[in-house]
């Protein structure tokens, strides 16, 4: 048995007995991850590291997805601008608010998370994680061929979060391809995406605008 410590920098993993560390490894290093998807191993993930002999190490966790995700949000802003962006990124979208404006932005798909992100002095910068821990489903807007919502667990009576995503693809449908990206990550993490019933646009308008205000839901 080990404890697994997770830093900005780097994980080790620990004795439970003396709390000594054993090991300590660079998230660099860390190049492969995922929950294992057999029933007799629900609650366990295999990571590999790689060094001068590769390592895999299979953990038993109280809540993998939860870790995993945790770890991979470390991995992702450690390395942040050490090499090119290697992530989907839907660089034309909407977040439809409140006050039923378009608040332009771009969302970028991680591996443990979305992330919205605005143009500030010329930079995207986050302003807001999705964790797919708390994306319980997710709804097309049926007269709106753009329009796609989250469901979020810590607002179960919130109507969610309303994007309009454009396609990088001729062509292409971009909530349909944000979907395919999500239930991709979502089995990694040992999580099922649900898509649930669609919605109208100006249903989902009606329920934002009662919902309540900023003091409310933290946002317009």
């Amino acid at each position: 048995h080990r404890i697994v410590s997770l830093h900005s920098t780097h994980f080790t993993t620990l004795d439970p007995e003396t709390n000594e560390i054993t090991n300590t490894f660079s998230y660099e290093k860390l190049t492969q991850w995922m929950a294992l998807p057999s029933p007799k191993e629900e609650s366990s993930v295999l990571i590999e590291i790689l060094g001068e002999e590769s390592i895999k190490l299979k953990l038993k966790c109280w809540n993998r997805s939860l870790f995993l995700s945790t770890l991979l949000r470390y991995k992702y802003y450690h390395e942040l601008g050490k090499e090119e962006t290697k992530y989907p990124l839907f660089g034309n979208c909407t977040r439809v608010t409140r006050s039923r404006t378009a608040q332009p932005c771009s969302l970028l798909a991680l591996p443990f998370g979305l992330c919205e992100l605005v143009l500030r002095d010329g930079k995207r910068v986050v302003v807001r994680e999705y964790w797919y821990t708390n994306i319980t489903s997710v709804s097309f807007t049926v007269d709106e061929p753009s329009g796609i919502v989250l469901h979020l667990s810590e607002k179960s009576s919130s109507p969610g979060r309303l994007f309009c995503i454009t396609s990088a693809r001729p062509g292409g449908n971009g909530r349909s391809d944000l979907v395919t990206i999500l239930k991709e990550y979502f089995e990694v993490l040992g999580l099922t995406l649900s898509v649930s019933e669609s919605v109208r646009y100006g249903k989902w308008m009606e329920r934002r605008a009662e919902y309540g205000g900023v003091e409310v839901v933290g946002e317009v």
